[in-house]
């Protein structure tokens, strides 16, 4: 069996750019999911809860009804995730903009909830 032609495949270039847009997505999401994680587990040891505790609305002010010690504990973490949710942002945008022009198909899957 032969491999297909370049000719055959027209999402080649598009198909490839998305890899690597997931691919460069998927380290800073690792990031923050362990920050949080670790977040979760300081403010556990103090026997206190972060509320509303995922990678894409974290945030300093999320430390707010924390105590005073717990919360100087982990303002760096949560400055961190912030500061990662930036670059996970703009690559979902290139994700979704990667995988609007390459597949119309996407245009369906997305009338889906969830998806």
């Amino acid at each position: 069996m032969t491999a297909p032609a370049f000719a055959e495949q027209p999402n080649i270039v598009s198909n490839s750019n998305l890899s690597i847009a997931k691919q460069n997505c998927y380290q800073p999401k690792a990031a923050a999911t362990g920050l949080v994680n670790t977040a979760r587990g300081v403010a556990k040891s103090y026997g206190e809860r972060l509320r509303g505790c995922n990678v894409r609305n974290m945030n300093p002010k999320k430390a707010g009804g924390l105590s005073p010690e717990l919360q100087r504990a982990l303002e760096p973490l949560l400055s961190a995730i912030e500061e990662l949710s930036e670059p996970i942002a703009e690559y979902n945008d290139r994700i979704e903009v990667l995988a609007q022009e390459s597949y119309p198909q996407v245009a369906l899957l997305k009338q889906i909830k969830g998806v």
